[in-house]
C-alpha cells in the first residue's frame, strides 16, 4: 500500500500499464547509493564524496568566519605599523598589546565551552562571540587615538573571539563524519583565509586612496563585521542536521534523545526513529487493533558498574552527555591522548610570537614603503589558503599531531630566515610562504586533532581548554619577545624564539609517542586504556574509538 497519494507512481511508470516501457531499476551500491553513468564515474564519486563531507552548515559558517576575518585582518594588517608609527609604541608595549590580543581570551574560553556543552546552543553562543566582535570594532571607530581604548577594543574582540571558536569547531565537528574532520576543518579555514587574504588588500585600496586615513579603515571594518553577524544569526540553523545525539529536546539538555550514540549513529537513529509509524490520537475503539508499539531506540547497552556520574573522568557519562561543572571539564584529562594533546599544544605555542613582530621585522630589514605593509599579512593568506585543505586532507590520511609537529617547524625555519643578514626579495617571499604554510599546517589540523579525542557531549568543553592553553602560550610568547627585542635587539630574541621552538618540536614527538597518538587515523589505540568516551580501547577499536593521528 502507499503511505500517501503522492507516494503512488504515475499510471504510466506502473508495471502492466499501457504505454509503460519495461525498465529495470539499476542496482544499487552496497552504500546504498545508485552507479554512476559511464563516463563520470571519478568525478562523480568525487563530487557525491564532497556533498557528503561539506554541508550547508560548514558553508555557512565558513561565509560567516570570511567576512568576519575579513573585518579583523582590516585591522591588524594596519595595527604594528599604526602603533608604532603613528602612537609611538615600543616593541615591548606592542608585544603587551599583542599579546593581551592573543590571550585576553583565556578566560572566556572554557565558559563558552562549558555553557555550550550544557545548554547545547552552540550556534547561539558562537554568535554571541561574532556580535561582541563587531561591537567592539564599532568602538575602535569611536577612540582609534587613545592608546586605552585601542587596547580596550582589542580586548573586546579577542573576548568575542575566545566565545565563538569552540562552539564553531564543536558545531563543525559534530556535523561531520570522523574520518572527514581535517578535510572539513581545512575547508572552513580556507573559506576564513579568503577573507583573510582579502582584508589587507582592501586595507591597502582604502590607505592607497586616502593615506593615513586609519579611521575609514576602521569604518569599514566594523560595517563587514556586521554583515558577518547577520549570516550566522539568520542562516545558520541552531540544531543543524547531524547533531540529533547531542541536542536537547524541548530545549533540556538533561533529556538526550540517543544515549550512546556519536553524531553519525545519531543520525541513523534519529532518521529510522523518524519513519515509524505514529501513534493514533484514539486509541481502545472497540473492534479497532491497537496498532503495534513503536519499538524502542537506545544506544548500546551500559556494562554493570560503570560510573553513572557527570563528574567521571572524561567530562561525562559514556553516552557522551555534556558536562556541566568545572570539575567535570578538567576530568576530560584523564584521557592521556588528550591530555599529551593539550601539553604539546602548550608547548609548541611557547614559540609563537605572532605575524605582527614577523613583519616588524621584514618591514625593517627590507625597507618596505608604510603603505605596502598590509600586503605581508595578504601574502601570507595566500599559502595559507592554497594550502590549507590539501594539507588537511593528507593531515586525515598521515596523523594529524605529524602534521602539527611539521607545522612548527616551518615556523622555526620563518625565525631562522629573518636572521639572514641584508634580506631581499627572495627571504621576504620565502618567509611570507613558510608563515602561510605553518598555519596551514596547524590552525585548522589542531581542533581536528582535539575532536576526535573527545566525547561529542563534551566536545565543545575539550576543544575550549586546549585553545586556552594555547592562548596562555601566546600570551607569554608575544610579551617575552617584545621584552627581548627592546632590552638586547631582535637577532637575541629571534634566535631565542627559534631555540623555543625547535626543542617544543622534540618534546612533542617524544609526549605523543609515549602517548600514542602519532598514529594515523584509524590506528589501534592503546591497549586496554580508556578510549575518549569511556571504552576500553583494544587493537581492533582503534577507528571505532577514533583513534587520532
Amino acid at each position: 500500500m502507499y503511505t500517501t497519494l503522492r507516494d503512488r507512481p504515475p499510471e504510466s511508470s506502473r508495471p502492466g500499464a499501457a504505454g509503460a516501457a519495461p525498465a529495470t531499476p539499476p542496482a544499487a551500491h552496497v552504500d546504498g547509493t545508485l552507479p554512476t553513468p559511464a563516463g563520470r564515474g571519478g568525478r562523480g564519486r568525487a563530487t557525491r564524496r564532497l556533498r557528503q563531507a561539506v554541508g550547508p552548515t560548514v558553508l555557512l559558517l565558513g561565509l560567516t568566519s570570511l567576512l568576519t576575518d575579513l573585518s579583523t585582518e582590516m585591522v591588524t594588517a594596519v595595527l604594528p605599523l599604526y602603533l608604532v608609527g603613528t602612537l609611538g609604541f615600543t616593541p615591548f608595549q606592542y608585544g603587551l598589546v599583542n599579546g593581551l590580543y592573543q590571550g585576553v581570551s583565556v578566560f572566556v574560553r572554557p565558559v563558552s565551552g562549558l555553557l555550550s556543552d550544557r545548554w547545547m546552543r552552540h550556534r547561539d553562543i558562537a554568535a554571541a562571540g561574532y556580535a561582541m566582535s563587531a561591537l567592539a570594532k564599532g568602538v575602535l571607530v569611536l577612540g582609534a587615538a587613545s592608546p586605552a581604548m585601542v587596547s580596550g577594543s582589542l580586548a573586546g574582540d579577542r573576548i568575542g573571539k575566545g566565545l565563538r571558536t569552540a562552539p564553531r569547531d564543536a558545531l563543525l565537528s559534530l556535523t561531520s563524519r570522523e574520518s572527514d574532520l581535517g578535510f572539513v576543518f581545512g575547508i572552513h579555514r580556507a573559506m576564513d583565509t579568503v577573507g583573510a587574504m582579502l582584508g589587507p588588500f582592501v586595507a591597502f585600496a582604502l590607505l592607497a586612496a586616502s593615506p593615513d586615513s586609519y579611521d575609514l579603515v576602521f569604518v569599514v571594518s566594523a560595517c563587514v563585521a556586521l554583515m558577518g553577524v547577520a549570516v550566522i544569526v539568520l542562516l545558520v540553523e541552531r540544531h543543524p542536521p547531524g547533531t540529533a545525539g547531542t541536542v536537547p529536546v524541548n530545549g533540556d539538555a538533561n533529556d538526550l534523545p540517543v544515549s550512546g550514540a556519536g553524531p553519525v549513529e545519531a543520525v541513523a537513529v534519529s532518521t529510522a526513529a523518524s519513519s515509524l509509524p505514529a501513534a493514533p490520537a484514539v486509541s481502545g475503539i472497540p473492534g479497532v487493533p491497537d496498532p503495534p508499539a513503536a519499538p524502542a531506540i537506545s544506544g548500546p547497552p551500559v556494562p554493570p558498574g560503570t560510573p553513572d556520574s557527570l563528574d567521571a573522568p572524561g567530562g561525562g557519562e559514556p553516552s557522551g552527555r555534556p558536562v556541566r561543572t568545572m570539575r567535570a571539564a578538567i576530568g576530560l584529562l584523564a584521557d592521556r591522548r588528550y591530555r599529551a594533546l593539550t601539553i604539546v599544544a602548550g608547548a609548541l605555542s611557547l614559540c609563537t610570537i605572532g605575524d605582527g613582530f614577523v613583519y616588524l621585522r621584514l618591514q625593517q630589514e627590507v625597507d618596505l614603503a608604510a603603505y605596502y605593509f598590509p600586503l605581508l599579512a595578504a601574502g601570507t593568506s595566500c599559502v595559507y589558503l592554497a594550502l590549507a585543505v590539501p594539507l588537511g586532507r593528507i593531515a586525515d590520511r598521515t596523523g594529524r599531531t605529524r602534521m602539527l609537529i611539521i607545522g612548527y617547524v616551518l615556523l622555526v625555519a620563518v625565525y631562522l630566515l629573518l636572521l639572514v643578514p641584508r634580506p631581499g626579495a627572495a627571504v621576504l617571499l620565502g618567509c611570507l610562504a613558510l608563515l602561510g604554510a605553518f598555519y596551514a599546517a596547524t590552525d585548522g589540523v589542531l581542533p581536528a586533532a582535539a575532536s576526535a579525542l573527545l566525547p561529542a557531549g563534551s566536545r565543545t568543553t575539550g576543544i575550549a581548554l586546549l585553545q586556552t592553553w594555547v592562548a596562555l602560550g601566546q600570551l607569554a610568547a608575544s610579551a617575552g619577545f617584545g621584552a627581548l627585542w627592546t632590552l638586547y635587539g631582535a637577532s637575541s630574541a629571534l634566535w631565542l624564539a627559534g631555540g623555543a621552538g625547535a626543542a617544543g618540536c622534540l618534546v612533542a614527538v617524544a609526549v605523543l609517542a609515549r602517548a600514542r597518538v602519532l598514529a594515523p587515523v584509524g590506528a589501534p589505540g592503546p591497549v586496554g586504556g580508556p578510549g575518549p568516551t569511556g571504552t576500553p580501547v583494544t587493537q581492533d577499536s582503534g577507528k571505532e574509538t577514533g583513534t587520532d593521528g
